[in-house]
């Protein structure tokens, strides 16, 4: 026989939503012990939506769009590579410019190992207010270059800036186990501050991203915060973020609508409002403005969304028989009653 827990069954919620009750299973509960009570969503739509073919908006734009995510409940914003893009250095002098209050996160690839002093200059004169550092899997022995010249990275940042370190190994999944156990161990002993588990290029499941991200919890200290970015070429970002929550991520990526290169990333709304519904965990978003958010996004890059959109689309909770009693359930709200 199936044990409930002896506390309220958040899956249902009067006026707002009726889910599964099997969430809160204690046999369903137990398979899933590394599940943080809380999870910060990242937005990334000001660097990943830059790469969605057709969608493009202005810094003007996005000033107006970055207000209304920090007005939901976004804490930190991924700006991309300042020294590699100069549409991500001007926004990132634009979001400080402006006084928005969030997080920024600047970026640079760890295989540049001669010019590394450069590229953390540039994120810092951006305004990023931590840095990640991206070590490139294209074989073994990049690899292991860049692991010869990562300790010099992280100290410079730290003793020159004072700023927060995440490193992790791009395309994660499709190295080796050991490889990547290797870049973790020797990130944590230069002394980097937040591990990452990136699925570059969308090609893992489920499974194995919570897999990974369980088998980083055993090489990171448990104050140490594990952060998922997920891409969906599979069509599985949400699934495979949610996955690597389930192993121990308490830090994830997202992009409102899905934009992003290629099939896109982890929808942010999708992301959110499953990780609050369905799991009961605190993302610290207001879940009614996001309808509102992935309109202006679309409104902003002239990029339509499918109107079978989960969560945001137009019939996301629009039924027949609704429609033929009479009842917009698009009106309603994006809850489900």
């Amino acid at each position: 026989m199936l044990k409930r827990r002896a506390v309220m069954n958040p899956g249902r919620v009067e006026g707002k939503w009726d889910v599964s009750p099997f969430g809160w299973v204690e046999d369903v509960r137990k398979e899933m012990p590394l599940l943080p009570k809380k999870v910060t969503v990242r937005d990334v739509t000001f660097r990943e939506g830059d790469d969605c073919v057709g969608y493009r908006v202005r810094v003007e734009d996005k000033l107006e769009m970055l207000r209304l995510a920090v007005e939901m409940g976004v804490e930190e914003i991924d700006i991309g590579g300042p020294s590699m893009h100069v549409h991500q250095y001007e926004l990132g002098k634009a979001v400080t410019k402006a006084g928005i209050k969030v997080r920024k996160t600047g970026r640079f690839f760890a295989n540049n190992t001669k010019d590394f002093k450069r590229d953390v200059d540039m994120c810092i004169e951006a305004g990023s207010d931590n840095i990640r550092i991206v070590l490139m899997y294209l074989n073994e022995e990049t690899i292991f270059d860049q692991l010869k010249a990562f300790p010099a990275m992280v100290d410079y940042i730290h003793t020159q800036y004072n700023k927060e370190v995440a490193w992790g190994i791009s395309d994660t999944p499709r190295a080796s186990l050991e490889l990547s156990m290797k870049v973790y161990k020797e990130g944590l002993a230069a002394g980097a501050d937040k591990a990452v588990i990136m699925d570059t290029f969308g090609i893992a499941n489920a499974p194995t991203m919570k897999f990974l991200c369980t088998k980083i919890r055993e090489i990171i200290p448990s104050t140490m915060n594990l952060q998922t970015h997920c891409h969906n070429t599979f069509g599985l970002a949400v699934a495979n973020t949610l996955a690597s929550v389930e192993g121990g991520a308490n830090e994830v990526d997202g992009v409102i609508n899905g934009y992003g290169d290629e099939a896109g990333n982890a929808s942010l709304e999708e992301v959110v409002a499953s990780l609050e519904v369905l799991y009961g965990i605190d993302t610290g978003m207001k879940l009614d403005m996001l309808n509102e958010y992935s309109r202006m996004a679309i409104e902003k890059g002239k990029l339509p969304i499918q109107p079978h959109k989960a969560i945001v689309g137009e019939n996301a909770f629009l039924r027949p028989m609704y429609v033929w009693a009479g009842i917009d359930m698009a009106k309603e709200s994006w809850f489900l009653h």
